[in-house]
């Protein structure tokens, strides 16, 4: 129970991580086709 759980909770934090980075290319992409200026 414990260790199922402890996985789950890594896989969520996993799944939030890949989230946030793909957010912040995209917007990195959008800076760069709007300003051309911000680099990462």
């Amino acid at each position: 129970m414990v260790d199922m759980q402890g996985r789950g909770d890594k896989a969520d934090n996993f799944a939030w991580e890949v989230k946030k980075i793909k957010r912040n290319i995209k917007r990195a992409e959008t800076n760069k086709r709007g300003k051309n200026i911000q680099i990462l």
